[in-house]
């Protein structure tokens, strides 16, 4: 019969593998806008191009 100690101790292992992956995967979101900021500069709002393609401006005849 496993100790509750044992469950404990599990549970909290798999807790951090979890915090430290996502961690790691936001580590490396983080590098890859960087990146791509270093390379491009700042972005233009691309809200207003995106309401003109909904609203069917910009498309091929």
């Amino acid at each position: 019969m496993p100790s509750p100690y044992n469950d404990l101790v599990v549970n909290a292992l798999e807790q951090e593998v979890s915090r430290r992956q996502a961690f790691s995967a936001h580590e490396r979101i983080q590098q890859r806008r960087q990146a791509i900021f270093q390379r491009t500069g700042v972005q233009p709002e691309s809200t207003e191009l995106v309401r003109e393609m909904r609203q069917g401006k910009h498309r091929r005849a």
